[in-house]
């Protein structure tokens, strides 16, 4: 039995096609581990703990494991909490600052995640506003406007 043989005009055209193959792979290839290199992957945390002690131990104590605390509630009901002034976090992730006064003593500076008074935590500082938790409960505190003369 004789073996078959290609046409002899048939084979400079295989190479061509196989050279093509080659060539559209490596492509795929390149693009691929460009876009891999060039492209952040976020991912979502999976889980997020509280490395802080106070802000853990305050985390714990807002949730009333052991029912509700009216004398907590009572007490940050009857204070009169003014703002005086905000100071923006520089870089993201630092804490920011704010100016509050508690029953008309003087302004204090209080960090974000810290206690204006016992029951009462310094959420958020916003510009010309605060968030304030009590009880777990956002409340907002605004600056007071300024007259203009």
């Amino acid at each position: 039995m004789p073996k078959k043989r290609l046409p002899v005009t048939l084979i400079p055209w295989l190479g061509g096609l196989a050279s093509l193959a080659m060539m559209a792979v490596l492509a795929l290839m390149g693009t691929n581990l460009f876009w891999t290199l060039t492209t952040k992957v976020t991912l979502p945390p999976a889980m997020t703990l509280e490395t802080d002690p106070q802000r853990a131990a305050q985390a714990t104590i807002s949730r009333h494991i052991l029912g509700e605390s009216a004398g907590i509630e009572a007490t940050a009901a009857a204070m009169d909490i003014r703002l005086t002034g905000v100071i923006a976090a520089r870089d993201k992730g630092k804490p920011a600052m704010a100016f509050l006064s508690v029953d008309g003593k003087p302004a204090v500076p209080i960090r974000e995640g810290n206690e204006v008074v016992p029951g009462i935590t310094l959420n958020r500082v916003l510009p010309g506003q605060v968030e304030l938790l009590r009880g777990g409960r956002p409340m907002t505190v605004t600056l007071p406007q300024r007259n203009k003369h």
